[in-house]
Parts: C-alpha cells; structure tokens; sequence
C-alpha cells in the first residue's frame, strides 16, 4: 500500500480528523503577530483513490495560520477592520477547538491565548494544484527570485501538477475511533 504524495490528488473529505503537534505565535512576513498551527492526519488511517487504489494518509503533515492583528489592513479593509475580522476568526477557532472562549476585550492582543496543541479536531481538507517547479538558477537568486521555472512534460509540453492538502474548515473536536487510537 502506498503512503501519499504530492503527486497523488488529495481525496476532499469533511470528517478528517487531525491532531495539532505544534502551535506558534509569531510575525508573519508582513509583521502581523499569527498563530501557525502544525497538525497532522489522524484518521482515517487510509482513503481509497476514484482508481480504487487504497493509500495511506494517516501523519500526513498540515499547516493552517490564523492571523490575530492585522497592522496594514488588506485592499479592501482599514487596519482597524481587517483587525476586526482577524479577532473574530481567532475566537472563532478557539471555540471550534473547545478552548475557553473569551470575549475580544479580555484578551491580550499582544500575547493571545494558545492551547491548540494536542487537540483532535474534524476538519474539512481539499487538494490544492499547484504546477510544479524547478530549483531557481543562481542568476535568480541574486535577483532574490526564489522559485524555479514550471517544468513541463516533455511529451504533451503541459505543466506538471503537485497536490497539496489544504484545510478549509475545522468543525470541533473529535475522538478517535476505539480501534485507532495511537
């Protein structure tokens, strides 16, 4: 039985089950303060493919970001509403992970509360396609042009496609199956 790929369409289901190994609070890129969660697959332990193929997918790994403070704001929203929306979500997610829900007064925007780390939780994941790139030359990196050309299949000159799952939606807390406990 093979384990997943990126070259294997990922199979959109909404009763995943994932576990958070790691929660960070840091900047993003943009220097808005963020959590990153790191989950993996926890259940099921294998999906059958439209083939019929039976693939692992239990550990693969996932990561999902929940931005807090939004301090440019985004084209279509001041700093102040964008932040507005960022709070929202993040109190949302804490009530999906069934962590003690507290009102956007109580909490100290600059130090929120975490406590992701560990929790089971469904989760709604679908693939992402993305085209699949080559290693950036030297002459791009010193542009600082940090990714590579698309490769192509040589035969039909097409792209090539990598999956990715991505999470679109967690929906509370899960337990795992008697039998799958791990």
């Amino acid at each position: 039985m093979n384990k997943w790929n990126k070259q294997i369409e990922w199979i959109k289901k909404s009763d995943y089950i994932v576990r958070c190994l790691e929660e960070t609070f840091a900047p993003n890129n943009s220097g808005n303060p963020m959590f990153t969660l790191k989950l993996e697959v926890a259940w099921p332990n294998t999906v059958v493919l439209p083939d019929g193929e039976e693939i692992i997918v239990a550990g693969t790994p996932l990561t999902t970001w929940c931005v807090v403070t939004s301090l440019t704001g985004t084209k279509n929203a001041s700093p102040e509403e964008a932040t507005a929306n960022c709070h929202r979500r993040y109190l949302e997610l804490r009530k999906t992970f069934e962590l003690p829900y507290t009102t956007e007064s109580e909490i100290d925007w600059n130090n929120p509360p975490g406590g992701f780390k560990g929790k089971l939780v469904y989760a709604l994941i679908e693939d992402k396609e993305d085209a699949e790139r080559g290693a950036p030359s030297k002459e791009d990196l010193a542009k600082g042009i940090k990714v590579g050309p698309i490769l192509l299949n040589p035969k039909t000159k097409l792209p090539l496609k990598v999956h990715y799952p991505e999470i679109k939606d967690f929906y509370g807390i899960a337990e795992l199956p008697s039998n799958q406990a791990f």
